[in-house]
């Protein structure tokens, strides 16, 4: 499908927020799932790059949809994209892939999210904020929330007004000090479950591999049930190249315990973090 860039935001230190519109989309997704993108008449490179979902809504005009994408400058790709000026074209595929789910019964939601893992972090906060608003749903599907932010720095922590917005209590950890406490991110989760019953807490987590899998260890030592949007590099989003297989824990023929591969695109991006295979 054909998009149109409409604003491609700089927010500092390597950050942008790109908005395409187009007239063939619904304005509707589900947090966690995601687009692959294209710069159009471009070659290098030449396969399409996955990102999550920001934000989405109507089109100018009430016709089609925009789609809003936080990304930060780490490649060619990426550096392309932020050139694009307003009115620019944009091949997009999407939206793609599964969302996250909260477990019924749930009264505390903790969402972890590092660097620019925080797309599909914010959009569950934002959607269930939509619900609290709307009064749509049960308790279950109204938790409180309790958001833990990480970065290396303090430019590195993003959405930090969305998730107060979205009525979430925040937390902020930086490598460096420079905002909230110093230390990790996951240091902040583990801190805390100390000495809390697990019943009624879920976990929902996006970031680089390291934080997720110390995300995933700290939701097992607690017993809370956790979901974890994995990132692996895409060719084409929907299955085909098979490029983006991770491993997960599965059974042989005999019944006994296997590594199996799933595709983080077609089966994902959002996986349950106790079949994660690290």
């Amino acid at each position: 499908m054909r998009g149109q860039v409409t604003a491609n935001r700089g927010l500092g230190h390597g950050y942008f927020c790109i908005a395409v519109e187009a007239e063939g989309l619904r304005p509707t997704f589900r947090p966690g799932q995601f687009f692959m993108l294209r710069v159009e008449n471009g070659s290098d490179p030449l396969l399409p790059r996955a990102y999550s979902i920001y934000r989405m809504s109507r089109g100018r005009r009430g016709r089609g949809a925009r789609v809003d994408f936080l990304y930060k400058i780490v490649g060619r790709g990426t550096a392309q994209l932020s050139r694009l000026q307003a009115g620019a074209a944009l091949d997009l595929l999407g939206p793609l892939g599964n969302e996250f789910t909260v477990p019924p019964g749930t009264t505390e939601l903790l969402l972890v999210a590092g660097g620019i893992g925080v797309p599909p972090v914010i959009a569950l906060a934002e959607a269930l904020a939509a619900r609290r608003r709307n009064g749509h749903g049960g308790r279950s599907q109204r938790p409180a929330m309790v958001a833990f932010l990480g970065g290396r720095s303090k430019d590195d922590i993003l959405c930090a007004a969305d998730f107060r917005r979205a009525g979430a209590r925040l937390s902020v950890a930086t490598e460096d000090g420079s905002a909230g406490r110093r230390g990790l991110v996951t240091d902040l989760l583990e801190r805390h479950l100390a000495g809390q019953q697990a019943a009624g807490r879920a976990i929902h987590a996006c970031g680089p591999p390291g934080m997720l899998q110390r995300v995933a260890e700290v939701a097992a030592a607690h017993g809370v049930p956790c979901q974890l949007s994995m990132e692996a590099p895409m060719g084409c989003g929907i299955g085909i190249c098979m490029g983006c297989a991770i491993p997960v824990r599965g059974l042989d023929a005999d019944g006994g315990p296997a590594v199996r591969y799933r595709l983080c695109c077609k089966d994902g991006p959002v996986f349950e973090a106790d079949e994660v295979v690290w």
